[in-house]
C-alpha cells in the first residue's frame, strides 16, 4: 500500500483549515511512513483497521483533507480513446444511443475504445483504480458514451466488449465501438431506462478513472465471490452479526469527484471482495478532492440473486 508520511504540525495545520502545496514534501505520494505511527495504527489513508476508531475527528478530517490535497494536484486521466470528426455536441452522455449498424440518415465519425484490467479472485485492494477494481462492460460502455457525445456522437455503432489479454488472475477488458451522428438535427432521443436504473444505483461510472481505492484488512485476506454494488448495504451501524473484514477508503486522485461517486465506489469495491456491508461512511469534501473511509463487513447466508455477474 502506498503510504504518505506527515508530522504532528503538518496535521494539525491541517485540522485548523490549512493546506499544502503541490509540491509541499510532507505531502508527497510514496513517502515512507513514520514506524510507529504505522505501530499505532497510522496509513496513507487514516489509521489501519487496528487503529479504526481512536483518532479524533480533527486528527481524521486532517487525515481526509492531506489525501484530498495529494489528489487535486493530480492531472486528467481520460477513460476511453477516440480517433475521428468532432462535431459540436447535441446530446448528453446517457441519451447516446445504440445500434448493430450506422442506420439510415446518420454519419460514421470516428471511432472510440475503453478497456481496464480485471482480477479474478480478488481478496485484496492495494491502492488501485477504481475502474480497475470494479472493470465492468457497464463501466466501460459508459466511457464510450461520455466520450462519444463529448465529441458530437448521438450513437454507438456495433459496440462490443471481450478480454483482450489474460495474465494469470487479470485480465485486460476492452470495449470498442463506431461513433454516429445524425445528418440532421431532431428531438433528443428516450433513454435506455435499463441503463439510466444502472446509473443512478452507481453514479461512479466514468468518475471511477478518477478515484482510488484501498483496503487495510483485519482479517487474513480471502477471495470470495463478488457480490453486485446493489448488493452491498451502506448503513450507519453494521450489523451485530457482521464479521468486520477491514476499512475500506476511497479518494479522489484526478478531480473532479463527487462525494456521491466515491460513496458508490466504496459499495462497489466491498461488493468485489465479497462484503454484504459497509458502515460508518466518513466523508470530507474539500478542492475538489473528496475522500470517504468506511468499515466493510460480510453477514453470511445471503441468496444467490445478490452475486455478481461477470464483467
Amino acid at each position: 500500500m502506498t503510504a504518505h508520511s506527515t508530522n504532528p504540525a503538518h496535521a494539525a495545520h491541517l485540522a485548523r483549515g490549512g493546506s499544502p502545496a503541490c509540491g509541499d514534501s510532507s505531502a508527497r505520494a510514496g513517502s515512507p511512513v513514520d514506524g510507529r505511527r504505522a505501530a499505532s495504527g497510522w496509513t496513507a489513508w487514516g489509521w489501519t483497521a487496528s487503529g479504526w476508531g481512536k483518532a479524533s475527528r480533527g486528527q481524521l478530517l486532517a487525515i481526509l483533507l492531506l489525501g484530498a490535497s495529494t489528489g487535486a494536484c493530480a492531472g486528467a486521466r481520460h477513460p476511453a480513446a477516440y480517433r475521428g470528426a468532432t462535431e459540436e455536441p447535441r446530446l448528453q452522455p446517457q441519451e447516446v444511443g445504440e445500434a448493430p449498424v450506422t442506420p439510415a440518415g446518420y454519419a460514421l465519425l470516428g471511432r472510440v475504445r475503453a478497456e481496464c484490467t480485471f482480477t479474478e479472485g480478488r481478496a485484496t485492494i492495494e491502492d488501485e483504480w477504481l475502474s480497475d477494481v470494479d472493470c465492468t462492460s457497464w463501466r466501460l460502455t459508459e466511457a464510450l458514451r461520455e466520450e462519444a457525445a463529448a465529441k458530437g456522437g448521438e450513437l454507438l455503432v456495433g459496440r462490443s466488449c471481450l478480454v483482450a489479454r489474460r495474465t494469470g488472475r487479470k485480465a485486460v477488458l476492452r470495449c470498442r465501438a463506431g461513433v454516429a451522428r445524425r445528418e440532421t438535427e431532431q428531438a433528443s432521443p428516450a433513454v435506455d431506462p435499463t441503463w439510466a436504473s444502472l446509473r443512478a444505483d452507481d453514479p461512479s461510472a466514468v468518475e471511477a478513472w478518477r478515484i482510488r481505492v484501498d483496503f487495510e484488512p483485519t482479517v487474513e485476506p480471502t477471495a470470495r465471490a463478488p457480490r453486485r454494488a446493489d448488493g452491498v448495504d451502506e448503513v450507519t451501524v453494521l450489523p451485530v452479526a457482521a464479521r468486520v473484514l477491514g476499512a475500506l477508503s476511497a479518494h479522489c486522485e484526478r478531480a473532479p469527484c463527487s462525494v456521491e461517486a466515491l460513496r458508490a465506489g466504496l459499495r462497489a469495491a466491498a461488493g468485489r471482495l465479497g462484503a454484504t456491508h459497509v458502515g460508518g461512511v466518513r466523508c470530507v469534501d474539500t478542492n475538489e478532492a473528496p475522500r470517504c473511509l468506511a468499515e466493510v463487513a460480510l453477514l453470511e447466508e445471503l441468496p444467490p440473486s445478490t452475486r455478481a455477474v461477470a464483467p
